[in-house]
């Protein structure tokens, strides 16, 4: 069995989408809120893996890249987690963006592919607070660096 610290990052794509209010969009993924997000495929470029990932988080594309973050932030799965990916991973390599959602509510369908249970606008600190903790550190520094909070 390959040791974990041996394993390579897996690249991921994270989306910070506000809307005009300020608050951040999240989905109810195994137990808890996360920001949209997933995994970038072979020959895909971070941007194109964005724009895959919203579409089928959240159900539509109304939406527009304002910036990326200028540092990618990695974390480790915790012992016995499965990557679900066709090699295994220690955890994921996260590139970080800032999203402006620019519809309505009624455009957000999360159920169209299932990977999130629903989604929910919260305030930036709040989604901190509630982070996964393996992905805290990660996301409050995107949420710094895009002046979404202290």
């Amino acid at each position: 069995m390959t040791r974990p610290e041996l394993l390579p990052y897996r690249e991921n794509v994270a989306a910070v989408v506000v809307n005009a209010a300020g608050a951040v969009l999240v989905g109810w993924k195994h137990g808890g809120w996360v920001l949209p997000q997933g995994g970038v495929d072979k020959a895909e470029d971070i941007e194109s893996a964005l724009r895959r990932e919203l579409a089928e988080e959240i159900g539509t594309s109304s939406f527009h890249i304002v910036r990326q973050a200028c540092h990618v932030h990695c974390y480790d799965w915790p012992p016995g987690t499965v990557s679900g990916a066709k090699r295994p991973y220690r955890g994921q390599r996260q590139h970080y963006f800032l999203v402006a959602f620019d519809g309505s509510d009624s455009d957000l369908k999360p159920e169209t592919t299932g990977e999130l249970a629903q989604l929910e606008w919260l305030p930036p600190a709040e989604v901190v607070r509630q982070a996964w903790k393996p992905k805290r550190p990660g996301y409050l520094a995107a949420f710094r660096e895009f002046g979404l909070i202290t």
